[in-house]
């Protein structure tokens, strides 16, 4: 990526994969957020915001070694309906901070502070962002861990579906009715990891019921 100590260098949104403690984030990099007259650099600041609108989590970061501008404030506003997933970056700790930090502070609750260039807090960065996705209870080499949205609507329909399954034979009802439900939890459970689940599958699991009239 090209870097400058130029304004409005990063136009196009710039994505990268990287590890942070136990879990792996989708990073993108965007244009920062500011008005500006030059075409090309607006498209980029308009899929700056598209990308926040979609992100799980929101790094908001701010120029310690600079006073807060019109466009940091615009930015503090837009994401005060998103906190509940933004986690606020002072950048720079290495130089003179004239930063309103109180004010930053005012809007998300929690800053962290860090040195890009010293690499100064960037632990405290990782733990933070690794909190936010994994639970410090469980362990990552031997727990189950679901990873991303799509893993967890399959799961999560597979349970509803198997919920229903059970509630259909307690309350008597046709086992015909209940297969079906077992089948919709079981091809909900093969979108994880591709396999094809049969009716003859449903029809072993099932030969081992009696059902009461």
């Amino acid at each position: 990526a090209i870097v400058t100590d130029l304004e409005g260098t990063t136009r196009d949104v710039l994505e990268e994969t990287a590890s942070l403690g136990g879990v792996t984030l989708r990073l993108c990099d965007t244009a920062g957020i500011r008005d500006t007259g030059d075409r090309v650099e607006s498209i980029g600041v308009s899929r700056a915001y598209e990308k926040i609108n979609e992100a799980e989590l929101i790094l908001a970061v701010f120029d310690g070694s600079s006073p807060l501008s019109e466009e940091d404030i615009e930015l503090m506003e837009y994401l005060s309906d998103k906190k509940d997933r933004t986690f606020a970056v002072i950048n720079k700790t290495e130089l003179d901070q004239k930063i309103e930090k109180d004010r930053i502070i005012s809007f998300f609750g929690e800053v962290i502070e860090i040195s890009a260039a010293s690499e100064d807090g960037i632990k405290a960065l990782i733990d933070t962002a690794e909190s936010e996705f994994l639970d410090r209870g469980l362990n990552v080499d031997n727990d189950p861990i679901v990873f991303g949205a799509r893993q967890h609507a399959s799961l999560s329909k597979a349970r509803i579906c198997l919920d229903e399954a059970v509630a259909i034979l307690e309350n008597g009802g046709e086992i015909d009715a209940s297969a079906f439900a077992v089948e919709t939890a079981m091809a909900s459970l093969a979108e994880l990891d591709g396999r094809e689940v049969g009716e003859d599958i449903v029809s072993r699991i099932f030969s081992s019921f009696c059902v009461g009239k």
